[in-house]
């Protein structure tokens, strides 16, 4: 089952896939903390021996969860839960981003991330002469089966009081 932080980049990523003109190239970074909590859920040891592996390829700890190119500008967008705080590492990614010129910004609602990517100017820009969708996030033999729209509505739609 999802986390809060889980849910909440599932919504920013379906918000910008929903915005998207074709006017700006975004992705999820899936990085050292998501699979660490996976290993922590396994006995094998070939599962660290995987994190160990994307590390020697590049994998860098503190990375944030999501990345926008947009003008030529880059933007990472950390997202945290309501009681969140950045750790060591990503301190000194966000750090090293601002000080070669990148965007940063950590966000812990939904409200939050609308909020910020109008600020950067990605999203709300008005009509645009793209009409196709940019991105479509299939969902296999789920979608075709009609269960589709109901876990979206549920993972992209409701949110509880405490989010």
């Amino acid at each position: 089952m999802p986390n809060k932080e889980d849910t909440l980049q599932m919504q920013i990523v379906n918000l910008l896939s929903k915005q998207n003109k074709g006017n700006y190239t975004f992705f999820s970074v899936p990085n050292e903390g998501v699979l660490k909590g996976a290993a922590e859920n396994r006995a094998e040891n070939w599962f660290f021996a995987v994190i160990m592996k994307l590390k020697k390829m590049g994998m860098l700890p503190g990375v944030y969860d999501l990345f926008v190119l947009k003008d030529g500008k880059s933007h990472f967008l950390e997202i945290k839960r309501h009681d969140g705080t950045l750790g060591k590492n990503q301190r000194i990614f966000k750090a090293n981003v601002e000080r070669d010129g990148g965007i940063t910004g950590e966000v812990y609602s939904l409200e939050e991330a609308e909020e910020l990517l109008e600020k950067w100017g990605i999203i709300n820009e008005g009509p645009s002469d793209h009409h196709d969708p940019v991105y479509h996030f299939p969902l296999g033999d789920f979608e075709e089966s009609g269960r589709a729209n109901e876990f979206e509505k549920t993972l992209f739609y409701e949110r509880s009081e405490d989010e």
